[in-house]
């Protein structure tokens, strides 16, 4: 990528890899750092930050996976910045805090998508995006 494109050119990616027997997911946070891991009957929070940068940034860069265990109706929440770093009429930025409020009831990986893009939605105002607003929630099923 660093030779194909311009020097400001980047791209953040999370890709996993779940292995059913095992519960494992396998997973490359390159630079993307927007997910968060709800366990099943507890709270949502943040997932890990990558340790590595968005690729093409630095040539010849290697990413390692990490490993997550996960449990039955765990879920995992993946979402673009835009979810986070849109702006409400009073200039104050969205936040990765108010994602995880606006989905601490959820009971479900629709409702959490339901209830982020709600929140975000009430918390602009009806104002434009300027950015991507997309997400996904995952959940461990069996």
């Amino acid at each position: 990528l660093c030779e194909c494109t311009t020097s400001n050119t980047f791209v953040t990616l999370f890709v996993g890899v779940y292995d059913h027997d095992t519960k494992t997911l396998q997973y490359v946070d390159a630079g993307h750092g927007h997910w968060i891991i709800r366990r099943a009957g507890q709270a949502p929070v943040q997932g890990e930050k990558p340790e590595k940068p968005p690729i093409g940034i630095v040539p010849d860069m290697s990413y390692t996976s990490r490993s997550l265990d996960l449990g039955i109706g765990d879920r995992i929440v993946l979402f673009s910045d835009g979810m986070i770093e849109l702006f409400g009429p009073d200039g104050e930025q969205y936040s990765i805090d108010r994602l995880i409020k606006s989905i601490v009831e959820s009971n479900s990986p629709q409702e959490d998508v339901n209830f982020a893009l709600d929140a975000l939605q009430n918390f602009i105002s009806k104002g434009a995006k300027d950015d991507d607003t997309t997400i996904a929630s995952l959940e461990i099923v069996n």
